[in-house]
């Protein structure tokens, strides 16, 4: 279907409208292969909210496309059950991508002959989510070009959502078009302090390739990288010089597999370094849960959920997740208050968008994720 090499894709589709300049992208299963949760209910869930606080909002359905990616699990009767979630609008907006057989889920070259088992924190970390990784970090930016290319198509900007990223308050504006008005390159809600273990393969770009390449902002081991289970990002900066000459320098370092450098340290690097400020936007309006349960207790383990501020109904949707994911389970949580020099001050861009100093966002957090009085760490 695509570029040769690239090997088979299989699509199914609800109609047939043409494609349009912005997705939105899922990776899915109907079980993790590292977590072993139903990630097939946290989709439809995702799905739903996405539907109800998005999707169905003025005619946001018309702006974008939505592609579930997957490794052979779904298959065109799962159209019905998706069917239950969303509007007739955005129905006609899906496409489920089966990427099992092409060049967007494959090993590289030079990993062919690895031993799993050799790799770091295998196989509590699977190769299916080392796949993931890479499939964020390197093959979606090759796969829309392709796409583009192909297809006839020009997707411009992608928005990614987990199987378990929920968006609990309505978004009266087009994400798309607010990005593209402000010559956005890349945008995202929350940051995770993880970044440590990303000096090691920062330090080896600066010493044999970047010497001479300008940047913006350092990376540095504490600072408070793009939690990236949401983001929006315009295809083209990913395949622009020098963000693409890097990408590959990480890739061909071989530490996605090997060490499983996640795709937070990679973008994060990828955009504090060589995106400019003004074209990057931390996005603080609107409620959104992202976390990771402990399999054995049920617990939130890392994440959890932030207030927007304009979210009428946040207390409430606060409320309903400390019952639920701290109060019954008896969980252990930090519960906070965000003020705006806490919540990436150079990228929320609060004083051009007519927003005051007074924001104050309520947060349920586990891990670090979301740390209080951290200040210009954050950005």
């Amino acid at each position: 279907l695509l570029s040769r090499g690239a090997g088979n894709l299989t699509i199914h589709r609800h109609g047939d409208r043409p494609c349009r300049r912005n997705a939105i992208v899922f990776l899915a299963q109907k079980k993790h292969s590292s977590y072993k949760r139903d990630s097939f209910a946290n989709l439809l869930e995702a799905l739903r909210l996405l539907e109800v606080n998005y999707l169905s909002i003025d005619k946001h359905a018309e702006n974008a496309d939505v592609f579930i990616f997957h490794t052979g699990d779904f298959n065109s009767t799962d159209l019905k059950e998706f069917r239950a979630s969303l509007t007739p609008a955005s129905m006609e907006a899906i496409h489920i991508v089966d990427i099992s057989l092409s060049r967007y889920w494959r090993r590289p070259s030079w990993h062919e002959f690895d031993d799993p088992h050799k790799w770091y924190v295998y196989p509590l970390f699977s190769e299916g989510y080392r796949r993931m990784i890479h499939f964020f970090a390197i093959d979606i930016w090759k796969f829309f070009d392709d796409y583009n290319h192909h297809m006839g198509c020009n997707y411009t900007y992608i928005m990614r959502l987990d199987e378990d990223s929920y968006i609990h308050s309505r978004i009266e504006y087009d994400l798309f078009d607010f990005m593209n008005d402000h010559s956005y390159d890349y945008g995202y809600r929350l940051c995770a302090y993880e970044m440590g273990v990303a000096l090691p393969i920062w330090g080896k770009w600066q010493a044999k390739r970047g010497r001479n390449i300008p940047i913006h902002r350092n990376i540095e081991g504490d600072m408070c990288g793009i939690y990236n289970n949401f983001f929006i990002a315009r295809v083209g900066y990913f395949l622009s010089w020098p963000v693409n000459s890097f990408l590959g320098f990480v890739d061909r370092q071989g530490m996605i597999y090997r060490r499983r450098l996640g795709d937070l340290m990679i973008h994060s690097m990828a955009v504090f370094a060589f995106a400019p400020k003004e074209r990057v936007h931390r996005f603080l309006d609107f409620t959104y849960e992202h976390g990771t349960p402990d399999q054995m207790t049920g617990c939130v383990v890392w994440g959890g959920i932030q207030a927007g501020y304009k979210d009428t109904n946040a207390r409430a949707n606060l409320m309903k997740y400390h019952d639920e994911k701290v109060s019954a389970p008896g969980c252990d949580v930090n519960i906070t208050y965000m003020k705006p020099p806490d919540l990436s001050p150079s990228y929320s861009h609060l004083v051009e968008n007519g927003v005051t100093d007074e924001v104050s966002l309520h947060t349920i957090m586990v891990g670090k994720v979301e740390r209080f009085d951290m200040g210009q760490l954050s950005g």
